[in-house]
């Protein structure tokens, strides 16, 4: 080739440079094609350089350019094709060694933050390389002078560099990923980014928060999903002194199962903590695994409670003095009146209380007792024991049936203001033959067999018209009128109804 070059060097050297041009380009095609690997249009304007390289330091040694002074001029355009060199070449092994060999094939996590040191790393020994090798310089007095003028940046940098070698102790020792949902000090969210510098969270508000990894590397760091997702919160509530604990616990622990996004089994705790100025205070502790919803889990929890205790006359007590005056127990006496006819005027609409006088209706309506649930409270739930009628006076509810082939649940009707369920509950005691779920904050009124007696004892005879009224719902709960059944089906139907609903009234309300 010597040959060649000093007989005919234009031609050959340009032989050659052609021959690296193609062959890089051919390179940059093959990984592109191949392997997807995609260098840009840099890499060909890399390969142009690298080719007139190669021709220019032939042509200095054998010749066109034997007479020219282009030493240091060389030395220069060599390094920088080295430098280009290999950081293509790292581009390229990053791809084969990180992406798909690691990640893919050993299905294992690479942190940005270490293949940017790397990288680094790599370049900075490509840079020595070039200093010993191109320049031939010493590197013993170019480490002295770079030692001194590390120091003057490191202090200039402190906290920057601070930031950098935290952020390399958590990439060595992880305690989070790209993921997970965290709380460092009294800030928390879901990790979207860890970097040289930073790592960066998305909060509940959306925004996002950049933390130095100089502060996370010295400061507390709670991950609520590791090594599970599962994880406890605490909720403290103040109740009065009258309320006996053990019944209190079965509300708050009650509450919490029934609340959606609380995780049962492990089954919520509850525990009597203080005995305060003005009330016992209870801990109730329950789990779940929706950290970035933790908030709204609790206020629903809360809001049960509020609800449940309410309707269990348990009341959470102010931290005031309660003055009671003659005018103020005079409106509330009037407010009861007023409310009292509010429900007998709905109760005269109830269809199985149709046969009942209005003292009787007048006489259910001083001793019903209304309730107040919140949405997405069960009022009753099928299966249950249950000895009471509701009408509701306002809001509405849906009717949940568990199918008993796949336990699935399944709504069948809607219930509004002025309807009522629970009927063969109060007459005959049976089991609620479905669950009633409450579909917005709902008030209802409470009808209980205590409640029925009275009238039934005085009126006995009023069974039998109870029972037939009692038989004729049934029948329309059952679609029986909308199958096209002949009138004698249906006296028939009504009539079995009937007898077996006054047969268990008798036997219910011991008459």
């Amino acid at each position: 080739m010597t040959t060649w070059l000093e007989q005919s060097p234009a031609l050959t050297t340009s032989v050659i440079s052609l021959s690296v041009l193609i062959a890089l380009l051919g390179f940059g095609w093959l990984l592109r094609s191949r392997f997807r690997i995609r260098l840009g249009l840099f890499y060909n304007v890399f390969s142009l350089i690298s080719a007139v390289c190669v021709w220019v330091i032939l042509n200095h040694k054998y010749g066109l350019l034997k007479d020219w002074n282009l030493v240091l001029f060389l030395k220069w355009y060599t390094a920088i094709v080295i430098f280009l060199a290999v950081w293509f070449s790292i581009k390229i092994l990053s791809v084969f060694f990180w992406d798909f060999y690691l990640s893919e094939h050993r299905k294992t996590y690479v942190p940005g933050l270490l293949r940017s040191i790397v990288t680094l790393l790599i370049l900075i020994a490509a840079i020595l390389v070039i200093v010993r090798f191109i320049f031939n310089l010493q590197l013993s007095g170019l480490l002295i002078a770079s030692s001194v003028t590390a120091a003057v940046i490191g202090f200039a940098l402190q906290d920057f560099l601070s930031g950098v070698i935290g952020g390399i102790a958590l990439n060595i020792e992880p305690p989070f990923e790209v993921g997970d949902w965290i709380m460092v000090g009294d800030k928390e969210g879901e990790v979207v980014d860890i970097n040289w510098r930073a790592t960066t969270l998305r909060t509940r508000q959306l925004t996002y928060l950049t933390i130095p990894n100089s502060v996370i590397s010295k400061d507390e760091i709670i991950n609520f999903y590791k090594p599970a997702r599962l994880h406890a919160l605490l909720l403290y509530v103040g109740v009065e002194y009258g309320a006996p604990p053990t019944r209190v616990k079965d509300v708050l622990i009650n509450c919490a199962l029934e609340t959606q996004g609380v995780i049962s089994p492990p089954r919520p705790i509850c525990r009597l903590i203080n005995f305060g100025d003005f009330a016992i205070t209870y801990q109730l502790k329950f789990w779940i695994e929706d950290r970035p919803i933790s908030e709204d889990i609790q206020s629903d929890v809360m809001t049960r409670i509020w609800y449940n205790l309410r309707r269990s006359s348990i009341k959470i007590p102010f931290p005031i003095r309660d003055v009671f005056i003659h005018e103020e127990l005079e409106r509330k006496e009037e407010i009861e009146e007023m409310s009292h006819k509010r429900v007998e005027k709905f109760l005269r609409h109830v269809s199985i209380f149709e046969p009942l006088d209005g003292k009787d209706i007048q006489l259910l309506a001083f001793s019903g007792r209304i309730w107040n649930f919140g949405k997405g409270e069960h009022i009753v739930k099928q299966g249950d024991v249950g000895d009471s009628l509701f009408l509701i006076l306002q809001g509405d509810a849906s009717v949940h049936v568990r199918m008993p082939d796949n336990g699935r649940e399944i709504i069948v009707a809607k219930l509004k203001s002025g309807d009522f369920f629970g009927e063969k509950s109060l007459l005959t005691g049976e089991p609620r033959s479905a669950s009633v779920v409450a579909d917005s904050d709902i008030e209802l009124v409470e009808i209980k067999k205590t409640d029925v007696l009275p009238v039934l004892e005085n009126s006995p005879e009023i069974m039998e018209e109870l029972s037939r009224r009692l038989a004729e719902r049934q029948l329309i709960n059952e679609g029986f009128f909308q199958e096209g059944k002949k009138a004698e089906e249906v006296a028939v139907m009504r009539n079995n109804y009937s007898t077996r609903f006054l047969k268990s009234m008798k036997a219910f309300f011991g008459l």
